[in-house]
């Protein structure tokens, strides 16, 4: 008897250890793509109140993106990594994403689990040197922070294509920062820019970037003060909605461009006025915006600066309010890199410069810090944070 029993015991052991071992093996970490089906939903967000205030319709804000899980699982707590080709795109969002001054309040509260889900999107990045603001503050929170991690090839770099993956895993892009497609020609503006970058999305049969953006400089006034009745906002905007309709598996997001000094004052009033068409079209038909003109004119708080230029004048008195944003290595060394080094504003085109600690062009640089944050945020909305 005894023996029959620890024969059955013996049994047992070995069935529960090949069950447990065999789900073990068959699970997903986070931060790891899934192979298996991706279910989508949606977390609506309220519209952002700088939105409304510049002109926009009433409305809500969601990403409607969902988490990818594996269809015979429930939907998890922590983020599971978006599976190329899985994000919610604009056929699939119900609401727009808007990317205002508003995300850099919401910027540390995004848990770390969505950071990590949001280092598995890949993006082709075809800018104008206002654009550059972005990398170089994006250059700068990892610095601070090494779980902000990003990793850049460039047009210099033999064409076309993503940096190898690492561990830890960073966000990957191509940026087209100094190549053909940067101006509106080589992107959108006519047919043979159509072309170069659709050939850039093709790549990997169309699975290499999960969005793409283009953002401006300063067409918006020079194009309209040239031929003010040249439909040239129109014509932007038809040509996203193309490579949005081509490339279905591809999020295109839309840009307003940056700020001006005297806009308030009509110096440059068709600046303003295209802004506000590109924004008020972008929350109309659910589309990805980053509002470019919003971030440079709204502080972290909130508060409205409309006669700034895009030399980011409040990021001066900012900056000596807010030290633990700014840091300043010439006086002080209160805030260290992940190299124990001490830590300082990146150089940041159009905002400050290569401009050295102890002047007030050295603030200015904070206006980069500013506009990556927002963009982590637009990352991790993607991907399925509901911004809460």
């Amino acid at each position: 008897m005894n023996k029959l029993k620890f024969g059955c015991m013996f049994i047992i052991i070995i069935f529960f250890t090949h069950c447990n071992n065999s789900s073990l093996d068959s699970s997903t970490a986070v931060g790891e793509p899934s192979s298996a089906p991706a279910k989508l939903g949606s977390n609506p967000k309220d519209v952002s109140q700088s939105a409304m205030n510049q002109g926009t319709q009433k409305g809500v804000v969601s990403n409607a993106m969902a988490s990818v899980v594996g269809a015979d699982r429930p939907t998890p707590k922590r983020a599971v990594a978006p599976a190329q080709g899985k994000l919610a795109t604009t056929a699939r969002r119900q609401k727009p994403i808007v990317t205002d001054h508003t995300a850099i309040k919401a910027f540390d509260r995004i848990p770390d689990e969505w950071i990590e889900a949001a280092k598995q999107l890949t993006y082709y990045y075809a800018r104008r040197s206002h654009g550059a603001q972005i990398t170089a503050g994006m250059d700068f929170l990892e610095q601070k922070n090494p779980k902000y991690r990003h990793r850049v090839k460039t047009h210099y770099e033999g064409g076309p294509g993503l940096p190898k993956q690492g561990r830890p895993i960073a966000v990957r892009s191509y940026d087209d920062g100094a190549g053909e497609m940067y101006h509106p020609s080589g992107y959108w503006e006519d047919p043979v820019g159509l072309d170069r970058t659709r050939k850039v999305l093709r790549l990997n049969g169309g699975r290499m970037f999960n969005f793409t953006v283009w953002t401006w400089c300063d067409q918006l006034i020079s194009k309209d003060r040239r031929n003010p009745n040249r439909p040239f906002v129109a014509s932007y905007l038809r040509s996203l909605e193309k490579l949005e309709s081509e490339f279905p598996e591809v999020i295109v997001v839309y840009n307003t461009a940056h700020t001006w000094t005297g806009d308030k004052n009509s110096i440059y009033p068709n600046l303003a006025a295209n802004n506000r068409k590109i924004r008020e079209y972008a929350i109309r038909h659910n589309k990805v915006l980053f509002d470019f003109e919003n971030l440079d004119t709204h502080d972290p708080n909130g508060v409205p600066h409309f006669g700034t230029s895009d030399e980011c004048d409040w990021c001066i008195g900012w900056c000596k309010r807010h030290p633990e944003d700014c840091p300043k290595p010439a006086s002080s060394c209160g805030l260290k890199d992940r190299t124990g080094k001490c830590l300082r504003l990146p150089d940041c085109r159009h905002s400050g410069g290569t401009a050295k600690p102890g002047t007030d062009d050295y603030f200015r640089k904070y206006n980069c810090v500013h506009k990556a944050k927002a963009f982590w945020w637009m990352m991790a909305r993607m991907v399925g944070w509901d911004g809460n």
